[in-house]
């Protein structure tokens, strides 16, 4: 079972490092990259720069970034991030959300990563490496060049 293309994101609420409550929903109207990653996955961390060059390239062009953590420990994740230099939208899941969110995304391993359109749906999945940033370039560059939406 996993959540197909094409649906609507459920609904994520993280506490970010400053210790604000922020959602995935506050990010309608641009394009977000979910990843879901904690810190002791080494292979989360690997795209760690795949992800940095996407961001500093498209971060200006209506595209975010929202990192989804679910370490146990606080400490461990501040460390991942200020290590990795990924201060983008981090945010880290309570405790009493986790099993849901991983549950609601299917998520059996990690990182698990995909891209969120403007209005929610989710538009593509399971992203590594040199996909990753040529994925969102692709919707990026591709909604700006005024395509028309197609109504189903």
């Amino acid at each position: 079972m996993s959540l197909a293309t094409g649906s609507v994101a459920p609904a994520i609420t993280g506490i970010d490092l400053k210790g604000n409550s922020v959602s995935l929903n506050d990010f309608k109207g641009k394009y977000v990259l979910v990843d879901f990653w904690f810190a002791g996955c080494s292979w989360c961390r690997k795209e760690t720069p795949y992800l940095l060059k996407t961001y500093n390239a498209f971060k200006d062009k209506g595209f975010t970034i929202y990192g989804v953590s679910t370490d146990r420990r606080e400490e461990d994740w501040k460390k991942a991030i200020e290590e990795d230099k990924s201060y983008w939208n981090q945010v880290l899941l309570q405790k009493d959300d986790v099993k849901d969110v991983l549950e609601s995304y299917c998520i059996v391993g990690f990182p698990h990563i995909i891209l969120v359109d403007p209005e929610g749906k989710i538009v593509a999945k399971e992203l590594r490496g040199d996909d990753l940033y040529n994925t969102v370039e692709k919707f990026v560059n591709g909604a700006k060049e005024g395509h028309h939406h197609h109504h189903h």
